[in-house]
This record gives C-alpha cells, structure tokens and sequence, in this order.
C-alpha cells in the first residue's frame, strides 16, 4: 500500500506512462480472446472469402447473431486487424492479414497460438 508521503515523491509521468502500457496489455489480451473466436467460428475464413461484407450478410453467412458480429467487427477494426468503411458500413479482410488469420496451409499462420491465450 503506498502511503500519502510515498505517492507524493512519485513521478506522476513515470506513472502515466507504464499505466498506459498496462492498459495496452490488457486490451491486447482480451483482442486475444476475439481473435481466438474468430478462428473457432470461422469468421476469419468467411471474410477472407469475400471483397467485404456488413455485419448482417457475415451474419446470413455464418448463422451467427448480427449484433454480436457487429461488436466483433468493430472490436477488430478498433485493433486494426480489419478494415472498415465507414461509408458503407463494410468490413473487409485485406490479403496480408488473412495470410495471417484464415490460411490453415500459409507458412505464417497465426490464428491457432490465440488457443492458449483462451485457454488461460
């Protein structure tokens, strides 16, 4: 427990700095949890397949909840793991990333360390 004299001699940017990187870790590990949903539900794969899509046809495309998918994709996009166009409310999957996200077979593929994170 740090004490009133203690906090004072604190250098409050020192603080606010490793603050900040705490808050990054933490929004990096729940991202984490999305990313490992995504993989399991096979959302990575569904936008890999098209150009783009809005939350309702990814919705009509994996028989998930619209609403939930709509959080997903924004999450996603908010990590800058998706692209989305504000003009016409769609999301998309540019091709680097889905080397990374929804190619089983790719030499790169990542999506599948996100278990253990999960698993924790």
């Amino acid at each position: 427990m740090t004490t009133q004299l203690e906090a004072a001699s604190l250098d409050a940017t020192a603080v606010e700095e490793f603050f900040g990187k705490v808050a990054a870790d933490q929004a990096a590990a729940y991202n984490g949890v999305l990313i490992y949903l995504g993989d399991r539900l096979g959302l990575w794969k569904a936008l890999a397949s098209v150009e783009s899509a809005t939350s309702v046809e990814l919705a009509e495309r994996s028989g998930l909840d619209e609403r939930q998918l709509r959080e997903w994709l924004s999450a996603q996009a908010a990590a800058g793991y998706v692209v989305y166009d504000a003009a016409t409310a769609r999301f998309s999957l540019p091709a680097e990333h889905a080397t990374v996200l929804a190619d089983d077979d790719s030499p790169v593929f990542g999506a599948a360390a996100f278990e253990v994170i999960a698993a924790v």
